[in-house]
């Protein structure tokens, strides 16, 4: 889990080339940055977050990836079912992050 929204899959199924090591967003999700942290609070609420999705995830026997796309960035963006549960819905009611369509996200520190 690299943060909040954000972890890496090995799909045992697919060729190595694109299927190890895959950086999967939680789509509609964003959470406060750890790296890139533009204040402490960030931070710790980015470990919080992080810590959040990554015992779901952990705890989780069947994760399912959803209306799969790809981002302006490139990357992939899914919704995050764990166990029929959906994993963007449980962050955002947690109060871990906040929805996210594309474009400029809103800071953390204030």
């Amino acid at each position: 889990v690299i943060d909040g929204d954000t972890f890496v899959v090995d799909m045992d199924y697919l060729h190595p080339i694109i299927g190890k090591n895959m950086r999967i967003r939680i789509k509609g999700v964003d959470t406060p940055e750890i790296r890139d942290s533009k204040c402490d609070d960030e931070k710790s609420l980015g470990l919080e977050a992080k810590a959040f999705s990554k015992g779901r995830l952990e705890s989780g026997k069947a994760i399912l990836l959803l209306n799969i796309e790809r981002d302006q960035w490139f990357r992939i963006v899914a919704d995050v079912m764990i166990d029929g549960v959906d994993l963007g819905a449980q962050i955002l009611e947690s109060g871990h992050g906040r929805k996210y369509v594309s474009g400029k996200r809103l800071g953390w520190c204030d």
